[in-house]
């Protein structure tokens, strides 16, 4: 020390009153608050499709169409299979009422003169009624089985006209005309045909660490950056904490495994031009302190 000729870089900074502000810095991307991904209910090829990826569509507006024909056709096989088993009902009816009669003329005349009618035939006709009751009573029974398969068909042939559940833009368009759509519950990422977000109500959802995220309360004000406008911030309200943890890894292959819980702040000022799933950082502000004595931190 004696030999070097440069001196000690000594920073002096004095006790004064200051306003402190404590935040928790996190990242993530936006997302709209309110959003639908429609998928198709049924397996057909796509017939028509009237809108394009970026289209602002209305709350029943027509979408797209998937090919309506053997869904027709089983309507109309469904039709008649109703038409058939009410035609049966009928005819059970019919022969019901006519051993309804039998019975009753015969058992008639067996009062008034038993030597005409034996026991045995009356008791004969009265099975034969019973018979006849059963039989009116299964047709019952197909007409309803009929009925069940003309409407399962008539909901199956609604579903290949798909319609928009809400207003919004069209942010995500993952087929084309020509190809084929299958049923949600086979593939529920491939099923996915379109998504649409209500712009109007934009958030990001933050990963902030365990460490942090007990400092965060509902409400607490935040500035949110966002990459695509790097010279603007935005004001930002917690309007959400996960109860259970998000980790990077599968559960149970580290040990030392970091753990981070999603935060939602809402964007309260985002242009009209954002998009889903821009990069955004959110400074949530966790703490003031106004005209506090103090001494800054000097990072060496």
């Amino acid at each position: 020390a004696k030999n070097s000729n440069k001196g000690t870089l000594v920073r002096i900074e004095g006790v004064e009153s200051r306003d402190l502000v404590s935040s928790v810095t996190a990242s993530g991307q936006v997302s709209a608050q309110r959003k639908v991904d429609l998928s198709a209910d049924i397996t057909g090829r796509i017939t028509r499709l009237a809108v394009k990826d970026g289209d602002m569509v209305k709350e029943g507006q027509f979408l797209l169409q998937i090919d309506p024909q053997q869904f027709e056709a089983q309507v109309l096989r469904a039709e008649a299979a109703l038409a058939n088993a009410r035609a049966q009902l009928a005819q059970a009816r019919a022969n019901r009422l006519q051993a309804q009669r039998n019975f009753e003329r015969q058992s008639e005349i067996r009062k008034t003169n038993p030597a005409l009618i034996s026991a045995a035939e009356i008791e004969q006709l009265e099975t034969q009624f019973e018979v006849n009751e059963a039989l009116v009573k299964a047709a019952e029974e197909n007409v309803k089985q009929a009925e069940a398969s003309l409407t399962d068909a008539r909901w199956q042939l609604s579903r290949t006209t798909i319609y928009a559940p809400m207003s919004g833009r069209i942010t995500r368009l993952n087929v084309e005309a020509g190809e084929t759509a299958i049923m949600g519950t086979l593939n529920r990422d491939a099923a996915i045909l379109l998504t649409i977000s209500d712009m109007a109500v934009l958030e990001t959802k933050v990963k902030v660490d365990e460490t942090d995220v007990s400092r965060i309360a509902i409400g607490d004000s935040a500035v949110v950056q966002i990459d695509a406008f790097p010279d603007t911030t935005f004001i930002g309200r917690v309007t959400e904490i996960s109860n259970s943890s998000v980790r990077g890894a599968s559960a149970g292959t580290t040990t030392d495994q970091a753990i981070d819980y999603e935060v939602t702040v809402r964007i309260l000022n985002a242009p009209s031009d954002t998009r889903p799933d821009f990069s955004s950082t959110a400074k949530i502000i966790t703490d003031t302190r106004t005209q506090v004595l103090s001494i800054p931190i000097i990072a060496l």
